[in-house]
Order: C-alpha cells, then structure tokens, then sequence
C-alpha cells in the first residue's frame, strides 16, 4: 500500500499555508488552456512530472508508465512491452548531460538512452522504497529523494547512501544546484544543503532564504534558478542574486506547491486549487480547464524551450497553456451584437461595428456605445451592414434594405432612390481617389455618387453580374468591381467582364487587393484565390495549400503575409509563397489557419460585403465572425515565429515496421511500398504543423500537409536520402530537415559484379566466337586458294587438253583434207579427183564429230536441246556403259527450275559425283536421284561401294565449291564398307517457285 504523501510529495509545503477560503472563481483570457485526459491518449490522468529532451519531445510520469509526447501523439513506454523497465508507477523524472531520461518509481530507478531501458533496483545497492524526488546534475551524477530512507546518489554506475541524521524527516524533493551539491526539502522541516562529503543528512544550511521550506524542481530545462516556497510567497535564487516574490492571498490559499517563473518576470504557480498566472505588477489570474473550471488539484509545471507551459494535474490529465493570439469581443464587452458585421475606424481610435439589424456600436477608447433608433433616430435604419470611415470624419454606412447614410457626427445625409440609388442592400462601400463613393449593391448592380447623384452601372455597362460585393481602385487610378461572376475592368464608362473561362478563380468575389508589385489578388467565395499579373490569371485551392477556398477578406500585414477571412477561420500566408506558386517555383504554399484554439469564440467570419475587415492604424486587423469581432495583432503571430525541429519515428516495409538498426537500412529487391512516418516538435498548435518531404535527387518538395507518413510505391533499385521539414503556424520551416537514408538492393542480375561477370562471359564467348569464325575464314580462305589453284590448274590442262585435242584430231582432219584436196586438184581424171572428194567428206564427217565433242565438254549442247532432266540422264548413262556398275535413275522434271548458270553447275556436280563413283566406289549399284522439293532441287548420289577410304581427290573439293556458289548446301555420308551418299540441295529463287 503507498502512503499518499509518496504520491504527492509537495503537499506537505502546502500544508503549511492555512487555507482561508476557496479560489476567485474569475479565470484570465489572455491565455488559451488545452487539455489531454486519458481519453484523448495519456495511459491515466495523473501527470506527476514533465520534462524535455533535446531533440524536443515532452516526458511524462504516471501510473501507467512513461509517456512520450510530440504534442499530437502519445507514445506509451511500459513494462509490459519493455523488458528492461521494472515498474509502470513513475514518480520524478530528470534529463541527463548525455540526453539520457533517469525515471524514479514507486520501487526503484529506471535509465533510458538510445531506446533501451535498464531498471536498478535494491539488486543495484538502492534502499527499498519510492523515489519521491529526482534531479540530474550537471556532472551526471542522479540524485534521488527517498522519503525516509534519506539521499542516494547515483554515481558513476555505484549507489552512494545518505541516511537521515537524528531527528530529520524523509526527504520528499530534491535538487541539484549545479556545484556537485544537492538542496533538500523534508516534510515539515527547512530545507537543507547536502554536500558529498556529508555522511549523514543534518542541519540547515545558513545560506537558505528565512523561513524556506522547501526546494521547488527546476521546471524549464533552461532555467538554472532554485525556488523555495514561503509561507507568504517564492524565494528565487538565479543569476541576479536572491530575490522574494509576494504571492497574493488569494493564490496562498489555494496551496501553492510549485512555482516556476515566467518570460515577463512574473510566475506561474500551480496550486492544490487550479493554476495561476501572476505578473510583475502582482495581478494574478487563475485558468479555467474547459469542463473543469478553475478548480482542481496540480502536480507539477514545466515550461519548455518554446515558452509553452504545461500543467500536470492530479485527476485532469495534461494541460498547456497558450498565449491567446486573438481578443474577442462581445456583447460581454457592451457590442449591440454579437453577429458583427462591417467594421471601420477612424484616426483617432474610434472603432465603429455594424451588426445584423442589431444597431451601430462605437468603441472609443474601450468604452462601448450602442446607437439605436432611441439614442440615434437620425440612423434611419438599424441594419448597418457595410461601413466605410471617410475624409472629415464622415462615416458611410450601406444599409440592409435601404439607403446609404453619410454620418457626421450629429448630422445624418440620406442618399436613397431619390438620389438615383439603385433598389437593393447596400453591401459594398469605397471611395475613389476623388472622394466620390461608390455602392455595390446585392441586386441592382454598382452605383457611383457624383454630384449629389448616383450614377447606375450594371449588366447592360458590361458588369458580368448585378450583384456587386467589393470596389477598388489600383494606384494606377484602374477601377475593378468584384460580382456574384467574375470582376470586372472600368474602361471609361465600360466594364470588361473577366469570369472563370479567363482563368479566375470561381464563385462570387469577395475581396479584391492590390499588392505592392501591382499584381491584384481576388478572393472567390468557395474557388480560392486568383493572381492577376501580365494579364494572365492564376489560381490557388486548397489542392495547393490554401487554408480554405472561401476568402471573403484580404488584409495584408507589415510582414509581407495576408491575412484571410473564411467559413473555417482566420488563415495567413505569405505572399512571398503565393508569388513563387504563381510564377511556377514552387508547387504548393504554406497557408497557416486560426481557429477556436487560438481564441476565436467561433472560427466562422461574416463575408459577402465591404469592408469586411479592417486595419487599424496601429496594426491590429479586426474581423467580425459569427460570434464577437476578433482582433489579432499580427506582430504577435511573427515574434512567435520559431521553426519547429523534426524526428524521424520509424519506417515500414511492405506494411511491416522496421526493427533493425537505422544505420543500415537494406531492403531487398522487389520491395512494393516503403512508409517513413515522422512527427515535428513544436509545442504551440503541433496539430497544426504542415510537412513537405523530398528524396534525393528531386528539386522540389512534395507538400504533404498535416499527413506524417510519406508513402513511395515500388522504389527502383537504388540508394535514397529521404528528408522531411515541418512548419507551424507561423510558417517558418525547419532550418535542418530530419534525413535517413535506405537502399533497394537490386536483384542479382542487376548488381554491379553480376553484370561485370556477364560483361566478361559476353566478351569471352565474342571472343571464341570471333577466333572460331577467323579459323573458319581462314580454313575456307586456305580451301578457296587451293580450290582456285585447282580451278588454274584445271583450266591449264583443260587449255592443254583442247589444246592436244585440237591439234590431233580437229587438227590432223584438216590437215589430211588439205593434202586431199591438193592431190584431187593434180587428177588427170574425174574419178581419181572424185575418190579425193570422199575422202575429204568422210575426214570432214570425223572432225566435226570430235570438234562437237570438245564442245560438249565445255559446254553440254543437250541443256539448250534436251533440258537438264534429259541431259543428265544421257550423261548418266554413257558414263556407265562399259563399268561394271549398275546405275539406277530417279530424275524428275527439274526443267527451268534454276537458271542457266545453275543448272551447269549442278550439271558439272553431277558429273563429278558419277565420275567419282566410277572411278573410287568399286561399287556393284550406284544410284541417281534428281528431285525437285518445295522451294529447292535435291541430288542425291550413292552407292554400295568400299566407303571411308576412298581417295578425296579434287572433284569433291570442286563439289563443294560449286554447291557454295550457288548457295546450296551438300553432305557426304560414308561408312567403311557401307557406300557413300552424296546429298546436295540448291535454293530455287523465288521467281521461278
């Protein structure tokens, strides 16, 4: 069982301070309360203590564990799921030098650094019991509070024990004071200084503040002050020296535990009864927890690097405390209304807010006027809508339903259809460069009062709509009117329609502003905005990081941000942005939205009329909304401007988390989806925080708005740097975005050394390729030389051959005819010159016989006569006669099948292969078969001779030459006793097919 002042070691301080009646229940507005219960993600609603690491995240004890937050989403941290810590019931928790986290528990010391949790326990030397204080020093050294059981400090991996003197109480808090020495609070005794050197925890230091009772736990982790708490206040020890802080009576009575200063001088304390604000001057103010009211019990305060103010409660969960960035003002604060409608103002800080039919409200200096048909019945109309404040004091106002007034102090001048103006509310108010208003009204066009009378413009002048919403006039002296469709260019007495087919933004526009370049911005109502410049529109949506696609005001600040009015809320961009999206560098802007959370009692505002927001001289922009007219100093927004840091919180793959080391992150080939989830560390509207993330080697950055997980489909092979920034509302992003870095490893056919690999493989198969092939070229080279001197040598001897031929018979024939011829002439009788005659005819006869057979051979007569079918068959046959081999023919109509040069070559073929078979088979059967076959002629020459071993001699060189020629190609089969086969194909071309 735990006592309960273990759970709630300050209490005793606070036991001290008699109570002497409950808390003011006024609660100040200058500050925005936020609140996290166990419903919205804490483990349970006691908060016991707060603090901040570097990298930005918020720590946070309680019963059910340690929590981290990143002011969006909790992250548990508990026994169940963490081996190494020993107890969910956290108590005190301080950062190390290192950055490391040292948690106190009911029953022991938890350490975290670098994910890994290690608990030291009575095991480690610790005495038994709970850790009711805790304080790092500077010299990483822990030191622990525990009750009764005196001062441990950690040191150095070793637990060194500091028992309680004589007469002591248990220690309940503790803190370092930065010299290697720890100060000390005890239940119901003065605080105490324990120095390592001490044995035993004793006596009261003299260098304490007069009736101290205890020391306070630093509550910023940039605050290096000790605060004692008084029976009538705070003792602050700091760099200025020792100094005292009165606490009104009031806070004194709620019991005050904690206190922590605050950036104006002032302090922040929080009480057994709520938490209070306490300036410089001593005004004080406690903060209402929505639903709770003021009352409820503290247990600890931090204030985090950003000047944030978090509140831990005893049953109310988490609570943040938030400069209100907007003043709302209401009929609390004496408006006639609390649905506003136009604003203007004047020089001299009068401020003059019309109202739905609710009468006219002037504040003049804070102080609230209501001028209703009693007070005022010079104001005809109690409906002012549209209100415009104009040289000599004169207010103009556009009435719901009826005239336009010129107010000037008592006096009223009417202007109604009397005057020319057109029927129909007055909704849009401006005064040109003259003076000379101009009235746009909801239905009867636009009005310009000249002279004392209203001249009329509408459809039929060119205006694409009679409902008119805004007037304006350029520097250059251009007049542009916003309708219901589109705007429209004054040109003389003419209006030039421009609508959505031109670029325009659509919807009825609302606001028209002219910026410091010349370019005119429009904003639509539920089309976004529209840049004009060059003559050419563009325009922004939410799709591009506008806030909302209603803009019914653009009001600009000293910043270089406009400010925008809408059905969601108060939203500010840059104009740098906006102009840098136009013009194409970049792809989205940063547009930063206000809502409830920023004070507005309702984030809607009233639109549809003009003016509908308005300036004041000293910066302030006033906004009227569906609940108050709200006031925001723009100044406040830009001071507030601290970039936000970013943390990369995991990486899933193919929808599984990652659990290995961060430093190497590989992921196979094939991997279809890569997630990286991050978080940004800004303690003011966290929720509100925008992204944008890029991967190496991209130039622009993917917008991704509030989304804090960057998807990538199917992630090619590679090496990738994902980075991430963020920015708050106040639009400044990160300085350092947050990088890691991953690898897709590629598939093995796609690494470096396996395709190296395959690059040699290729290299050496074109390499054998190519010495194959030169061998074979230079094989067939050495064959077409030899062939060639073959073919020479063959050529000669045919020469010789005819040659012979020619001289011994062709030769001789002629020869003994000329011999005949001259004995026939020496006959002295007619049969002696007739025998000579014969003999010549009959010689004649022989030698053109051997003169056709020496033709036959160079080129067979029988092709042209006969036909190749023919011809071979003849050859065949006479080159059998007288063999001894039995030839067998299968010749088939091959006529006109190849041209003439190819049918001598398969001719010659031919032959060879039948001379071959005479000559080397010693075969008993040989066979011819001459076929023609699909889209070739086919020879097929065997016989049953000896087989391998026949000579090779020259004519089967010569037949495979020929076949090569005439592209064909040729086989030889043979085996030792099995006869060959010669088998030849020739292509036939494909004209003759």
């Amino acid at each position: 069982m735990t006592i309960r002042r273990h759970l709630l070691p300050l209490a005793a301080l606070a036991l001290l301070c008699p109570r002497h009646g409950a808390a003011q229940e006024h609660a100040g507005n200058d500050y925005v309360v936020d609140q996290w219960t166990a419903e919205t993600g804490l483990p349970q609603n006691s908060v016991n203590a707060i603090t901040q690491t570097p990298d930005g995240y918020l720590w946070l004890t309680t019963f059910g564990g340690l929590v981290r937050f990143d002011g969006v989403t909790f992250t548990l941290y508990s026994a169940a799921r963490y081996p190494g810590i020993h107890s969910d019931r956290a108590l005190g928790i301080c950062v190390a030098p290192d950055s490391s986290l040292w948690v106190g528990t009911e029953d022991g010391l938890t350490h975290y650094a670098r994910g890994h949790f290690e608990s030291i326990t009575t095991r480690e030397g610790l005495p038994p019991g709970p850790i009711l204080g805790i304080s790092c020093d500077p010299s990483g050294d822990v030191w622990l509070a525990m009750d009764r059981q005196g001062v441990v400090q950690w040191h150095n991996g070793r637990a060194r024990h500091f028992p309680l003197g004589h007469g002591a109480s248990g220690v309940n808090t503790i803190v370092a004071d930065g010299h290697g020495n720890a100060w000390l609070g005890l239940w119901f005794q003065p605080p105490m200084l324990l120095r390592p050197t001490d044995s035993v925890v004793v006596a009261r230091p003299q260098d304490a503040p007069p009736g101290a009772i205890g020391p306070m736990p630093r509550g910023s982790v940039t605050d290096s002050s000790i605060l004692w708490r008084t029976a009538d206040g705070v003792w602050i020890r700091d760099g200025r020296g020792l100094r005292r802080v009165i606490l009104p009576a009031a806070i004194l009575r709620q019991y005050a535990a904690l206190a922590i200063p605050r950036s104006d001088g002032g302090l922040w304390v929080a009480a057994y009864g709520g938490v209070a604000g306490v300036d410089p001057a001593g005004h004080y103010a406690f903060y209402a927890v929505p639903g709770v009211g003021v009352r409820f019990r503290t247990r600890s305060i931090f204030t985090d690097r950003q000047g944030t103010t978090w509140v831990g409660t005893e049953t109310a969960g988490l609570l943040r405390l938030r400069h209100r960035l907007f003043t709302v003002l209401t009929t609390d604060d004496g408006l006639s209304s609390d649905l506003p409608m136009g604003i203007t103002g004047d020089d001299e800080g009068r401020v003059y807010i019309g109202s739905n039919c609710q009468n006219l409200t002037v504040l003049d200096h804070g102080h609230a006027e209501i001028y209703d048909g009693h007070r005022a019945p010079h104001l005809v109309s109690g409906c002012p809508w549209a209100l415009l404040h104009g040289p000599g004091d004169t207010v103009w106002i556009g009435t719901y339903g009826g005239p336009v007034l010129a107010w000037h102090g008592r006096t009223v001048r009417v202007y109604g259809e009397a005057q020319g103006l057109p029927t129909g509310l007055a909704v849009g108010l401006y005064l040109d460069h003259h003076g000379e208003l101009w009235a746009g009204t909801l239905t009867a066009g636009l009005a310009h009062l000249h002279r004392g009378r209203f001249i009329a413009y509408d459809t039929a002048s060119g205006l694409p709509s009679d409902g008119v919403n805004v007037i304006t006039e350029t520097r250059a002296g251009t007049m542009w009117v916003g309708t219901t469709n589109g705007v429209a260019r004054r040109d003389g007495d003419r209006f030039t329609p421009f609508t959505s087919a031109a670029g325009l933004a659509k919807g009825p526009i609302r606001s028209i502003y002219e910026a410091p370049d010349g370019a005119l911005w429009f904003g639509s109502y539920g089309g976004g905005m529209s840049r004009l410049k060059d003559g050419r529109f563009v325009t922004l949506t939410t799709d591009d990081g506008l806030f909302e696609d209603v803009v019914s005001s653009i009001t600009p600040d000293a910043a270089g941000y406009l400010w925008t009015s809408g059905n969601h809320g108060i939203a500010r961009v840059s104009l740098q942005e906006l102009n840098a999206f136009a013009d194409g560098r970049i792809r989205a802007v940063h547009a930063v939205g206000y809502g409830t959370a920023d004070g507005l009692l309702n984030p809607e505002t009233n639109g549809g009329f003009s003016p509908n927001a308005w300036k004041a001289p000293d910066g302030r922009i006033w906004f009227p909304t569906l609940h108050g007219v709200a006031i925001v100093d723009p100044a406040r927004a830009i001071t507030a401007a601290t970039p936000p840091t970013v943390e990369i919180e995991g990486i899933s793959v193919d929808g599984r988390e990652w659990s290995g080391p961060r430093n190497t992150l590989a992921f196979d080939a094939g991997t279809r989806s890569v997630d990286v989830t991050y978080t940004g560390l800004k303690s003011t509207a966290p929720e509100a925080l925008a992204f944008r993330y890029r991967l190496s080697g991209d130039a622009d950055w993917t917008y991704a708005g509030a989304r804090r997980t960057a998807y990538f489909f199917r992630p090619a092979p590679g090496q990738y740097q994902f980075e991430v920034a963020a920015a708050g509302r106040d639009g400044v992003w990160s300085a350092v975005p947050a990088r890691i870095t991953f690898t897709i490893v590629p598939p093995i056919w796609a690494r470096g050394w396996f395709r190296i690999l395959c690059l040699a493989a290729v290299a050496t198969a074109i390499f054998l390729t190519t010495r194959q092939r030169l061998a074979r070229a230079r094989a067939q080279t050495a064959t077409q030389r030899e062939f060639s001197r073959r073919v020479l040598d063959g050529q000669e001897q045919e020469r010789r051959r005819i040659a012979s031929e020619l001289h011994d018979s062709v030769g001789q024939g002629i020869l003994v005819m000329k011999n005949r011829a001259v004995l026939g002439l020496r006959a002295t009788n007619a049969d002696g010159a007739r025998a000579q005659l014969e003999q010549i005819s009959e010689i004649a006869s022989e030698t053109l016989n051997e003169t056709r057979a020496i033709a036959h051979n160079l080129r067979p007569y029988q092709l042209d006569r006969l036909g190749l079918a023919a011809t071979v068959r003849g050859t065949v046959e006479r080159a059998a006669a007288g063999t001894g081999i039995a030839f067998t023919l299968d010749v088939e109509d091959v006529d006109g099948a190849l041209p003439s040069e190819a049918e001598i070559g398969l001719f010659r073929i031919i032959q060879e292969g039948v001379n071959n078979v005479i000559r080397h088979s010693e075969a008993r059967n040989a066979r011819v078969t001459l076929t023609r076959q699909g889209d070739a002629v086919r020879l097929v020459v065997n016989d049953d001779g000896r087989g391998v071993g026949a000579p090779a001699g020259f004519g089967l060189a010569g037949i495979s030459q020929r076949v090569q020629l005439l592209g064909g190609s040729h086989e030889m089969h043979s085996e030792p006793g099995g006869g060959t086969t010669l088998m030849v194909r020739i292509p036939i071309p494909a004209r003759r097919q």
